[in-house]
């Protein structure tokens, strides 16, 4: 890790404790201590590791800070290692942190309280599974394949073959991160801006296998669903009104049309029948003046009242 790196590390690190002085910290923080109940769970794929844009790294830190989640999932952590990650962590008050890997396009959590149960799986997977338990509640970090929906498949059989054994012993799961693939409950959006033909052209592009005899493919979603997972933000859903979360101003011109057909939905938060009935809100943070410059990606928060 190059020094540069590791000294806004530490810049980051002391402004933000410098602003959680407890005159701050205990008026604007969400969980306080009356609310111990209260979890939020974030969601990020932040990029390839920032690319080394130690700027764009401290905004998405700070960012977090003010959230003040109880867990966050990360998708390409790419050149981290858990030593980096635990210290970046402390940024926005979580102690633990796990990784899936340091190679390719890592997974990882952190959270405010200790982590165990951790399974890390490789085989059959793109990029692999990570999987762990914090807080009583059992976590999926996922990052499905971006080239082919078969594969994407496979992956899910791979992943809901953990999920039910647990789901069958009456533990609590979250199945979260980027999924790479598309939900039904978003195809008028897709038909609208004709999202098909992007990935027509990039299948024949790059020779891909994204799109099933020629149409969206929502099989993957499904096999979630059926197997008895909410997709927590298309419980709050409004008049359907999709909510993307791939495609941000970072990296797509919002005023061509062939960008906006880029605009997707493939971040999820999916959950255990038991937390889908304990939610309270959830939604993708896609307001580009907000999220729109911090990565490809836009965050996904939900949060629960556990009683």
């Amino acid at each position: 890790m190059c020094l540069k790196k590791v000294f806004l590390l530490v810049l980051i690190v002391s402004s933000l404790n410098l602003l959680n002085g407890c005159g701050i910290k205990c008026t604007l923080k969400n969980n306080d201590l009356n609310n111990q109940k209260h979890l939020r769970v974030i969601n990020y794929n932040v990029l390839e590791g920032f690319i080394n844009d130690l700027d764009r790294e401290t905004k998405v830190a700070q960012w977090l800070n003010e959230k003040d989640p109880d867990v966050i999932a990360f998708e390409e952590l790419n050149e981290f290692t858990e030593d980096y990650l635990k210290d970046l962590a402390q940024s926005w008050g979580h102690k633990y942190v796990v990784m899936l890997k340091t190679d390719g396009y890592p997974t990882g959590l952190t959270s405010k309280k200790p982590i165990t149960d951790i399974k890390r799986i490789l085989t059959g997977m793109h990029h692999g599974l990570l999987q762990c338990k914090t807080g009583g509640i059992n976590y999926f970090v996922v990052h499905l394949s971006p080239f082919d929906y078969k594969l994407r498949q496979s992956e899910a059989g791979i992943i809901l073959k953990e999920v039910k054994a647990l789901l069958e012993k009456g533990e609590q799961s979250i199945v979260l991160g980027d999924f790479n693939s598309l939900s039904a409950i978003d195809a008028q959006y897709y038909k609208k801006n004709n999202t098909v033909e992007h990935f027509r052209t990039q299948d024949e592009k790059r020779k891909l296998n994204n799109l099933n005899n020629g149409e969206l493919d929502f099989t993957v979603l499904k096999m979630f669903e059926d197997a008895g997972l909410t997709d927590v933000v298309k419980k709050y859903y409004k008049d359907k009104q999709t909510q993307v979360s791939y495609g941000t101003s970072l990296i797509l011109n919002l005023d061509e049309p062939e960008d906006v057909q880029r605009r997707i939905r493939i971040d999820y938060i999916m959950v255990s029948p038991g937390l889908a009935a304990e939610s309270q809100f959830a939604y993708v943070e896609n307001d580009n003046n907000i999220t729109g410059d911090l990565s490809d990606h836009y965050p996904v928060i939900a949060d629960f009242n556990l009683q």
